[in-house]
C-alpha cells in the first residue's frame, strides 16, 4: 500500500462524507454538459466516497468511478446501494485505469490530478486521452496558482505544496494547465471560486474550470 492509499483510508474511516452528500456546482454544470455533448458515460477518477457519481447516475448517465482508496469505495457501494443505484465501481489509480481504450464518453475530473506529483499527472493525463472516445469530453477542475493556500507548506516539487502533513497539492498555471493537456483541444480555461464544507467548516477555493475534447 503505498502512502498516498494510507493517508486516504485513514482520513475517510476517520471523517466518512467530508465533503458532505452534495456534489458540487462543477458536477451539476458537467451534467448539462455531458447531456448536451449526448454523452452515455461518464468516468469519475479519485471519485472517493461516490457523491459524483451518484448525481450522475440519477440524471441517467452509465458512471464508472475509479479510486486508490479501498475504505472510499466502501463507502460509495453502500451509498449507491442504499440509493438504488447502479454505479461500476473499480479499484485503481488514474495512471493505471482499468478500463478499455475509446470506450468512455466523458471523464469528470474534481480536483484529483493536482493531487499527483508531476510524473503521475503526465500518466493520469496520457490514461484520459487514451480512455475517451474520439469526440470525448473532459471536464475538471484543479487548483489554480491564485488560490490562497498556494505556498503554504512545505515545497515538494516546483508548484507543488504540502500543507496537509502527507497530502500535497499542486497549484496550476495558466500556461502549465495548457500544456498538460496539450494532446487535448481547450475549450474553456477560466477561473472560478468554489465552497468546500468540511462538516459545517466551510472554505473556498480559486479553481481552474477546463473544458478539453479529444479530438480525432
Amino acid at each position: 500500500m503505498t502512502a498516498e492509499q494510507t493517508y486516504w483510508d485513514k482520513r475517510f474511516a476517520d471523517e466518512g462524507e467530508l465533503w458532505g452528500k452534495a456534489p458540487s456546482p462543477s458536477a451539476e454544470r458537467a451534467a448539462r454538459l455531458f447531456a448536451v455533448w449526448e454523452a452515455h458515460s461518464v468516468l469519475v477518477p479519485g471519485c472517493a466516497y461516490g457523491r459524483h457519481c451518484a448525481h450522475f447516475a440519477h440524471h441517467g448517465f452509465h458512471v464508472v468511478g475509479v479510486d486508490n482508496s479501498s475504505v472510499a469505495l466502501e463507502m460509495a457501494r453502500r451509498i449507491a446501494a442504499d440509493e438504488g443505484l447502479a454505479v461500476d465501481y473499480m479499484l485503481g489509480p488514474a495512471t493505471k485505469l482499468p478500463l478499455d481504450s475509446g470506450g468512455t464518453d466523458a471523464i469528470y475530473d474534481r480536483a484529483l490530478l493536482h493531487l499527483l506529483n508531476a510524473a503521475d499527472r503526465e500518466r493520469a493525463v496520457a490514461e484520459y486521452f487514451r480512455v475517451l472516445r474520439t469526440d470525448g469530453i473532459l471536464y475538471a477542475t484543479y487548483f489554480s496558482d491564485q488560490d490562497a493556500e498556494c505556498g503554504h507548506g512545505v515545497e515538494v516539487e516546483p508548484g507543488t505544496f504540502d500543507a496537509k502533513h502527507g497530502r500535497p497539492a499542486h497549484f496550476f498555471s495558466e500556461g502549465e494547465l495548457r500544456e498538460q493537456f496539450a494532446g487535448f483541444h481547450v475549450s474553456v480555461l477560466r477561473l472560478i471560486s468554489e465552497t468546500e464544507d468540511h462538516g459545517g467548516t466551510t472554505h473556498d477555493h480559486v479553481f481552474w474550470e477546463l473544458i478539453a475534447e479529444k479530438e480525432g
